[in-house]
């Protein structure tokens, strides 16, 4: 089954100078003054343990997560089949409830966020698990009817879809994504071609679920596991972590057209770099789109890019060296935040920022993660309007079973 270690078309002679002028340019900016504080150490059970997918904030400021495993402990033969949590903030510390157990017939391994629909619910995906045949569902999480004054107070679910394995898909890792009018979109993985980019749209009481493109494999995408991002336009884009050109990953774009959508392949990784993006990509005011990539062959050139939809421009920012698993961050003045994921020699992975100065890009390191205080963060770094920012380590802790962290000013 997945786990956490969810594990470039040609660039021309001419850029690939550029870049590495630029890349030679650049200097590492020492640690910034700023705590990180442990929220929660997980511990299997009843907690869960292993939090792949970064965290939601709601308006009170409470955060919303999911863990991989833990849980149940009678679920996969006692490593648990994953939770939903909440943390919440009162006088005596940050407080955590379980709102769903996976437990199989309610699906299996939640590895991306839960966020919030229109409704005030919390909608999110498992990998597996669900009615047979169990290749994953959509579901939705709604308060409880009546008023709960315990400290775990699980939510109703609601299954959306249960995915067949066909055409329709299959292994859904991704966050979903709602639009203006209410409906929402994600991916699935598998299924019989080569994975789907879903709609589900409101009907009445109930949803519609519908297929919007489908993956063919080499040259186009295969594998879409990351989820999706909006421009202005309505425009939709993403990656997928292997088809493309070389089969190393792509970058693509959906856009409506006549009731359908056409997609485009913005970029196609090349096999020389032995990568294959596993993260999503995050789009700025201008139109660009940043992502990073993981290790695939170990040949260490794991980075950070952007790309320019509008000129078919691909630069890389960082060769950071270690696998950017999760979706970059971005604040108002355009720097970049994220996670990297390692644990070659004792190391475990680092918080980070990238900085645009006078053209070049200036990395940062923000958390150098030491074990204690959580180890191999997988997940997007979530900022609040006090430019807090927070996250998950799906290892490391008190119990080793990964963190909830809080990085202040």
């Amino acid at each position: 089954m997945t786990s956490s270690a969810r594990n470039s078309e040609t660039i021309s002679a001419t850029l690939a100078i550029t870049l590495l002028f630029l890349i030679a340019a650049m200097i590492s900016q020492p640690v910034h003054a700023q705590t990180l504080t442990v929220l929660h150490n997980f511990n299997g059970f009843p907690d869960g343990r292993m939090p792949e997918a970064g965290l939601t904030l709601d308006g009170a400021g409470n955060l919303y997560g999911t863990t991989t495993y833990g849980g149940d402990p009678d679920c996969d033969n006692g490593a648990g089949c994953g939770t939903v949590f909440s943390l919440k903030h009162e006088t005596s510390g940050w407080i955590l409830g379980v709102l769903q157990t996976f437990t199989g017939t309610n699906g299996l391994y939640p590895l991306g966020r839960v966020v919030f629909g229109p409704d005030g619910a919390l909608y999110g995906t498992v990998a597996a698990g669900g009615p047979p045949p169990a290749f994953g569902l959509i579901f939705r999480l709604s308060l409880p009817p009546t008023i709960c004054r315990s400290v775990s107070c699980p939510w109703t679910e609601t299954q959306l879809y249960d995915f067949q394995n066909l055409s329709d898909g299959a292994q859904p890792e991704s966050e979903v994504l709602f639009d203006q009018t209410g409906s929402f979109y994600g991916t699935a993985e598998g299924g019989a071609g080569h994975g789907v980019v879903y709609k589900m749209t409101r009907s009445g009481s109930g949803w519609i679920y519908g297929v919007i493109y489908y993956f063919t494999g080499p040259p186009d995408g295969q594998g879409p596991i990351a989820g999706l991002t909006f421009d202005q336009a309505g425009n939709l884009y993403g990656t997928t972590w292997s088809g493309g050109a070389q089969n190393y990953g792509s970058v693509y774009e959906l856009t409506p057209s006549d009731g359908s959508w056409q997609e485009p392949v913005l970029h196609s990784f090349p096999s020389a770099g032995f990568v294959s993006p596993y993260a999503g990509v995050t789009l700025d005011q201008a139109g660009n789109l940043y992502g990073g990539t993981a290790a695939n062959g170990g040949a260490n050139r794991e980075t950070v890019y952007e790309l320019s939809p509008a000129s078919g421009r691909f630069s890389t920012l960082n060769m950071i060296g270690n696998s950017v698993l999760a979706d970059l961050s971005i604040d108002s003045a355009g720097n970049l935040y994220g996670t990297f994921s390692s644990d070659t020699f004792g190391e475990c992975g680092e918080v980070f920022e990238l900085s645009p100065q006078s053209g070049n890009w200036i990395y940062t390191t923000i958390h150098s993660f030491q074990g204690s205080d959580g180890c191999q963060p997988a997940s997007t770094v979530l900022m609040d309007a006090n430019g807090n920012l927070f996250g998950t380590t799906t290892k490391g802790g008190t119990y080793n079973d990964g963190v909830v962290w809080e990085i202040t000013p």
